[in-house]
């Protein structure tokens, strides 16, 4: 008689990060490029900053990916966070 295992399975919950560059590859599989990048950055003070990037977008999306961190906080100064983002 072969011995039954109890065996739990847990899947790794995405990170913030995950899901921003997974948000923008999938409008980059859809439509082949992106035409704007829209991130909502909360600064230290609170206030929101809105940044819209519309060239040397792979330039700009390689700095988000090295100077953040999974939780989408700025390595240098982890009280500016990327609270929102729109891919279009």
């Amino acid at each position: 008689m072969q011995e039954m295992r109890n065996t739990v399975h847990t899947a790794k919950t995405p990170t913030e990060k995950e899901f921003f560059k997974d948000d923008i590859d999938s409008i980059i599989e859809k439509n082949g490029a992106i035409q704007f990048l829209v991130v909502a950055v909360q600064r230290p003070t609170g206030a929101m900053e809105v940044i819209v990037n519309s060239q040397d977008l792979d330039d700009k999306i390689e700095y988000y990916m090295e100077a953040y961190d999974d939780d989408l906080q700025l390595k240098a100064n982890n009280n500016v966070k990327i609270v929102n983002w729109m891919v279009v």
